[in-house]
C-alpha cells in the first residue's frame, strides 16, 4: 500500500518523528517530501509526483490538507485530511483548483483549534467541496496529537493492531471511523449501535460492525463520552435506546472549585478581585460546561495562581490582600447543584 503525506506550513519531516517512523513501518510506498509552500511551482511538482505514484491515500496537515484536497480530488484519490487550510491561510500559495473530480476525504478537526476554525472548515466543504466528506474531530489543536495522526491513518487504511510494528499499538475507544447515522444503521452486522453527536449531527461510531449486547455498547459509549465529552447514544436495530452524557465533567467540578480555592488563598490578590474571579469563572462554567471543563479541569494551584495574578496585574486591581476568606463555597454549590450524568431510559 503506498501513502503520501504532505506536513504544514511551519512543519517540517524529521524522520525520527513516531508519525513518520509509523508510515515508514506500515506501508509499502511513502512519499513525505520537504515543502516549500511559498515557492510557486510546489504545487505542480508535488501534483505531477503523486500522480506519478498513483498513492493509495493521501495525507495532509493545514496548508499540507489543503493541497492533499485539491490533489487527491484533481486524481480521485481517498485523503485523510487534519484541519485542512480550505479557509483562514496564512496566505495563499499558488494552486491548480482546476478539473476537481471529486474523491473521499476523511477530514479531522481539531476541538480546541484556535488557528482554523473546525466549523468553518466543515462550512466551507459542505458548500464549496468537490467529493464525499466524512468529518471526525478529536480532542487537541491544530497540532495533531501522534496518536491521533496515527490511529486514524490505522483506521482507515485497515491495519490491524497485531499487524502494526509501530510502538502505538493500545487502541484507544476514540472517534476514529463515522458515517452519517442514515446511511449506516440498517448496515449493522449486530443489533447494538453506537453513535456520538459531534458538530450538530449524530455520527455512528463504528467498531466491528457493532455490538451484541447492550452491555457491550454500553462499555464503548462511556469510553467515548468519558474520553471526548462528547454525548452518545446506544442503538438497537436503529431504535434509540440509551443516551450518555460524560460523567467527567460532573465528577471534575468539586475537584476543580477545591484547587481554586487553594489557589485563591496563597495568591497575592485582593479579596474583592479574588471574588471577582470565582464570580468570572463561574460564568463561564454556566456558559459552557464542556468548553470550562477543558480548559481548567488539569489547572493545579500553581495555574491558578498564575492565572489570578496575572489577570489582576492586567486590570490594576489594588485592594488590601487576605488569606482568611473561603471565597470559593458559593462557587462549590453552584457546581454541587448540577445534575450528575447518567444514562436516560428512552423506550
Amino acid at each position: 500500500m503506498k501513502i503520501v503525506y504532505l506536513h504544514g506550513l511551519e512543519s517540517n519531516v524529521d524522520q525520527k518523528d513516531p508519525k513518520i517512523i509509523f508510515l515508514n513501518n506500515n506501508f509499502d510506498e511513502v512519499f513525505t517530501p520537504s515543502i516549500n509552500y511559498k515557492d510557486k511551482d510546489t504545487f505542480a511538482k508535488l501534483f505531477s509526483k503523486i500522480k506519478a505514484i498513483n498513492p493509495d491515500l493521501i495525507v495532509g496537515s493545514s496548508v499540507g490538507g489543503y493541497f492533499a484536497y485539491l490533489i487527491g480530488s484533481k486524481l480521485g484519490i481517498e485523503t485523510v485530511l487534519f484541519n485542512p487550510a480550505v479557509v483562514s491561510r496564512a496566505f495563499d500559495p499558488i494552486v491548480d483548483d482546476t478539473n476537481l473530480s471529486g474523491a473521499k476525504h476523511n477530514v479531522f478537526l481539531g476541538k480546541s483549534d484556535n488557528v482554523i476554525s473546525g466549523k468553518d472548515i466543515k462550512s466551507y466543504l459542505d458548500s464549496n467541496g468537490v467529493g464525499n466528506f466524512k468529518y471526525r474531530s478529536y480532542k487537541g489543536g491544530h497540532r495533531v496529537p501522534e496518536d491521533t495522526f496515527i490511529n486514524s491513518i490505522k483506521n482507515i487504511a485497515g491495519i490491524k493492531e497485531n499487524d502494526s510494528s509501530q510502538i502505538y499499538t493500545k487502541r484507544k475507544y476514540i472517534k476514529m471511523k463515522h458515517i452519517k447515522t442514515s446511511k449506516s444503521i440498517n448496515e449493522a452486522k449486530m443489533p447494538f449501535s453506537v453513535e456520538y453527536f459531534d458538530m450538530g449531527e449524530w455520527f455512528e461510531y463504528e467498531y466491528d460492525g457493532g455490538y451484541k449486547s447492550e452491555k457491550d455498547a454500553m462499555e464503548v459509549a462511556k469510553e467515548i463520552a468519558d474520553s471526548s465529552g462528547d454525548k452518545v447514544r446506544i442503538l438497537k436495530n436503529g431504535k434509540k435506546v440509551k443516551v450518555y452524557e460524560s460523567v467527567t465533567e460532573a465528577k471534575g467540578w468539586n475537584a476543580v472549585a477545591k484547587v481554586m480555592d487553594a489557589a485563591l488563598k496563597k495568591a497575592n490578590v485582593s479579596l474583592s478581585y479574588a471574588k471577582e474571579y470565582a464570580k468570572s469563572l463561574e460564568g463561564m462554567a454556566k456558559r459552557d460546561a464542556k468548553e470550562f471543563f477543558a480548559d481548567y479541569a488539569d489547572f493545579t494551584e500553581d495555574d491558578f495562581i498564575e492565572d489570578v495574578e496575572y489577570n489582576m496585574r492586567n486590570e490594576s486591581v489594588t485592594e488590601s490582600l487576605t488569606s482568611n476568606y473561603q471565597v470559593h463555597s458559593k462557587y462549590v454549590r453552584t457546581f454541587e447543584s448540577i445534575n450528575q450524568s447518567k444514562y436516560t431510559n428512552l423506550n
